[in-house]
């Protein structure tokens, strides 16, 4: 966990009620692998159970990457047989590639009182409340909500309005450090954005996309408070420019540690335009390597300071 927290999860019940808090919302109809290295957990991923069969085989390939020794299997779902089937693939898978399959279990619920099976030993119980579970208070005290569905995430990224694009303010010679300087005060003060500095936003991004750079590194010290920001902006654009705009909130979800709204964020982006940005295939690329919000800083964040001065004019925090 963050901050160097020493978490225990030593019961097939308190795993079942972790599990939202290391994927950010309580899934349903879901794989999912949690990663281990020992006694640590490396990272976590959830698939839909519609996902193509190939995806144990990758997962297992990039714990590899980061030398795991074992893995824990759920499947949360309604369907014993669907669920038995894939515990079993993905075992096998997983043992192949030399992790140690350490809990094979289902679920038909993360919710309070289902019953949970260990289909390796017949072990059963009744799952508990996710909300009481040691990582969900975890994760809410580095300001990190669960959500209790993935819906409750896309809701996030409702449209709004359109904006007028031709309406923003092109001739200043300081337009991109104005507008950087508008975004970090939003952001550090946590207030919505007005429908003119989206079409602010929008425009720039369009004349030139090297500001969508340098707002990466304006909001990269507070990156929850920028993906809330930069959705808002979001919902009031359309098409390649929209996709621009939440490839913004999928760097910063990632930075975050939501990697459940990174998700949403990449979704959207490739449902609104047909040739999406580059970064944002670089982002969906790190959140399915496992790649942590420490070495995307490194990878994305870090190179990009000493352009942002050069890019925007001037210093974006006067």
């Amino acid at each position: 966990m963050d901050n160097n927290t020493s978490i225990e999860i030593s019961t097939p019940t308190g795993l079942i009620a972790a599990l939202p808090g290391l994927i950010g919302f309580v899934p349903e109809d879901s794989e999912i692998f949690v990663v281990l290295k020992g006694e640590e957990i490396v990272f976590s991923a959830r698939h839909d159970f519609t996902t193509a069969p190939d995806v144990a085989a990758h997962i297992a390939a990039v714990a590899r990457s980061y030398d795991a020794t074992g893995v824990l299997l759920i499947a949360v779902t309604d369907d014993l047989a669907e669920a038995t089937h894939w515990l079993d693939e993905a075992g096998q898978t997983a043992k192949h590639n030399g992790l140690r399959v350490l809990r094979t279990l289902h679920t038909p619920s993360c919710e309070v009182g289902a019953q949970w099976t260990d289909v390796e030993s017949g072990q059963t119980g009744l799952t508990e409340d996710f909300r009481e579970s040691a990582v969900t208070a975890a994760r809410a005290v580095t300001g990190r909500a669960v959500s209790t569905r993935r819906d409750q995430i896309q809701a996030m990224f409702a449209l709004a309005e359109p904006v007028d694009l031709d309406t923003a303010h092109t001739g200043s010679p300081t337009r991109f450090l104005d507008i950087a300087r508008q975004v970090y005060t939003l952001i550090t003060s946590n207030t919505a954005p007005s429908a003119d500095l989206a079409a602010q936003v929008g425009r720039a991004i369009i004349d030139y996309t090297g500001i969508r750079d340098a707002l990466i590194v304006v909001g990269s010290n507070a990156p929850l408070p920028a993906a809330q920001l930069f959705a808002t902006i979001a919902a009031g654009l359309r098409g390649t420019v929209r996709a621009e705009v939440l490839t913004l909130v999928a760097v910063f979800s990632v930075l975050g540690g939501s990697g459940a709204q990174a998700n949403v964020a990449i979704d959207q982006a490739q449902a609104c335009a047909t040739n999406t940005p580059a970064l944002l295939d670089l982002i969906e690329q790190a959140i399915a390597a496992g790649m942590s919000p420490e070495l995307l800083r490194q990878a994305i964040i870090d190179p990009l300071h000493k352009h942002t001065y050069d890019i925007l004019g001037g210093d974006y925090m006067i």
